[in-house]
């Protein structure tokens, strides 16, 4: 009868090593030798969670500097074909590609600086007109990307000319007015990847700048 204490504080201890429940403690006898194991038992699972709290927040650092832009706070091209490896919706997709014009122009005369803000905003207008559901990154410089979970081409026009008014209308930092060209395409054959899309969409987005920019046009 006395090791009854010893047996139930080991195998307390034990089913916390089992299950990696940390939110449990031993009871603590007071002043016995098993009451003092339990303390310090209860001691070392304290400082454990402490330090699994910063790990679960160093983890979740890493993945938002690792998958995320820095500047605009979507997802980065890593990040967005990360998210597009587990084919979220199958071949049900079309892909809108968005790219600021004459950003070079706005860089040159405003400076690096005010060109970092007009992406911040750019990426925060279209980020407020799209569903939970969409997927929206920027792929570089100042050319964006976003997955609409339907082929209708016709659906995916409009979304993004609305798209495309919005910026028109907004007055950005130091700029003013500042306009955007889209390419817009979607599944053509059974057999189609989403590189195939993707390059579809970029030679609309070739298509809409050379017709004048601040445009839509689909493949």
């Amino acid at each position: 009868n006395a090791k009854l204490p010893w047996v139930e504080t080991i195998e307390s201890i034990v089913t916390i090593m089992k299950t990696g429940n940390l939110n449990k403690k031993i009871y603590e006898e007071r002043d016995t030798e098993v009451g003092i194991v339990a303390r310090f038992f209860n001691y070392l699972l304290e400082m454990l969670k402490e330090k699994n709290e910063t790990l679960k927040k160093s983890n979740k650092s890493l993945h938002k500097k690792a998958y995320f832009d820095s500047l605009t706070k979507v997802l980065n091209r890593r990040g967005f074909l990360e998210k597009m490896k587990y084919r979220p919706y199958g071949d049900e997709y079309s892909v809108i590609i968005a790219d600021i014009d004459k950003f070079k122009s706005i860089n040159d005369t405003y400076g690096h600086d005010i060109g970092d803000i007009i992406l911040s905003e750019f990426a925060e207008v279209i980020g407020n007109k799209i569903r939970l559901d969409d997927i929206f990154a920027r792929w570089g410089g100042e050319e964006f990307v976003l997955v609409i979970n339907t082929t209708n081409l016709n659906a995916v026009q409009n979304i993004a000319d609305k798209i495309r008014a919005d910026i028109e209308k907004v007055k950005f930092t130091k700029v003013g007015k500042v306009t955007a060209s889209f390419g817009v395409s979607s599944f053509k054959a059974s057999n189609n990847s989403f590189d195939d899309v993707f390059k579809n969409a970029d030679e609309a987005l070739y298509q809409a700048k050379k017709l004048g920019r601040n445009r839509v046009y689909c493949y």
